[in-house]
């Protein structure tokens, strides 16, 4: 078993993680409405969304070397989160319904919102602290 593991390819056993803990993250977000058939389903539909979600950043937005750690970061948590609440609706116990539908939406909005304003709030910080620090010296 480890001479077949050693002979894959370091990227295609790092996206097959990837996709694993994506499926983790999609249940996590969905656990408390899913059955454990629902649950394998949700994780593994997690897994692809992942890949492809993978690729498609990497070709359309990341681009550079040093950004395939954050192409995988918004793949596992961005993507399987958002799955994993749309998975609220689908899968909820009342059925799918356009009021739940719409409270979820709201909060991937709200998360995306606040992430994206706190992540330029820190960037900002440290661009500041970076130039206070070169003047100083």
């Amino acid at each position: 078993m480890h001479y077949r593991y050693s002979r894959i390819d370091k990227g295609q056993m790092t996206r097959a993680l990837g996709g694993c803990v994506t499926g983790l993250v999609a249940v996590a977000a969905s656990a408390p409405t899913l059955s454990l058939l629902e649950a394998v389903l949700v994780g593994a539909i997690a897994g692809i969304i992942h890949n492809i979600g993978f690729s498609l950043l990497r070709k359309y937005v990341l681009h550079q070397a040093w950004q395939v750690r954050t192409a995988y970061m918004v793949a596992i948590h961005g993507l399987g989160g958002v799955w994993g609440t749309l998975c609220v609706v689908m899968f909820g116990s009342e059925g799918p319904s356009i009021s739940l539908l719409a409270a979820q939406l709201e909060g991937i909005v709200i998360a995306l919102v606040y992430s994206v304003a706190l992540a330029n709030a820190v960037f900002l910080l440290f661009g500041l602290y970076k130039r206070r620090g070169a003047v100083t010296h």
